[in-house]
């Protein structure tokens, strides 16, 4: 075991979202909400949550590796009041995944 073998990162994250990402996400439409019974509400951009991740990586050798992470974020803001995440949702999202990568250089691509 080498002592490069292991990254882990762990830290602090803030998310924004402009108009378009809010409409799709947060907003409620008035087609939408007559079709759902949820209040009309157009969400303006900005700030949508805050939180913390933390991950993992281990090489398992020269090039193949590992990596998992976990996060929880807060909503705030018009997608915390959004009648979509009051209704149907939380505030509180969690999140976690791991996966297999292969790294290289362009050099090894090239023989070099």
């Amino acid at each position: 075991m080498r002592d490069d073998d292991y990254v882990f990162s762990i830290g602090p994250r803030a998310r924004w979202g402009d108009d378009n990402y809010h409409d799709a996400y947060f907003s409620v439409t008035p087609a939408v909400a007559a079709a759902a019974g949820l209040p009309v509400f157009d969400a303006d951009s900005g700030l949508h949550s805050v939180g913390a991740a933390a991950g993992l990586t281990y090489m398992l050798s020269r090039s193949w590796g590992v990596y998992g992470f976990a996060g929880y974020d807060r909503l705030v803001g018009d997608a915390a009041d959004s009648p979509i995440v009051r209704t149907f949702g939380s505030r509180d999202q969690f999140s976690g995944g791991i996966g297999l990568f292969y790294s290289f250089s362009v050099g090894d691509l090239f023989g070099g």
